[in-house]
């Protein structure tokens, strides 16, 4: 565990000192996470609060905040945020791809298009298409 964990862990536990009946304890949890739940202590997963995902560091995580570490440290409601997990580097490109796509569509909006676009360059990632292929 690394020392600014074990700082953050004893600055949380003092928070608590002195109050009857409450006792913090630290559960320990593996950083892998296949994007079920909430990503654990440790855990290098991506992050969306408003328009774009970024990438972090999960530094502290409950029902209700999450201190996570992007560009600097970030609390926020966790409510507030959706997570998944980091993505492969064919998932970004393809990510890259459909948005590039949408640009060309006159109602990118619509979701009917949206699918469509989406349904296109799996096909063509699939090979389905003849003569279109991804690099």
């Amino acid at each position: 565990m690394s020392n600014d964990f074990e700082g953050m862990v004893t600055q949380v536990k003092s928070m608590f000192d002195g109050i009857p009946g409450v006792e913090v304890e630290v559960i320990r949890q593996p950083a892998g996470w296949d994007g079920e739940g909430l990503p654990p202590v440790g855990c290098e997963c991506e992050v969306k609060r408003a328009m774009d995902w970024m990438k972090c560091k999960i530094l502290f995580i409950s029902e209700h905040h999450v201190v996570l570490k992007s560009k600097e440290e970030i609390c926020w409601q966790t409510q507030s945020c959706q997570f998944r997990p980091m993505r492969t580097e064919s998932e970004r490109k393809r990510d890259e791809s459909i948005a590039a796509m949408r640009n060309f569509a006159t109602n990118y909006n619509n979701t009917a298009v949206i699918h469509a676009i989406e349904q296109v360059y799996d096909s063509i990632a699939a090979g389905k298409i003849p003569h279109i292929t991804l690099k």
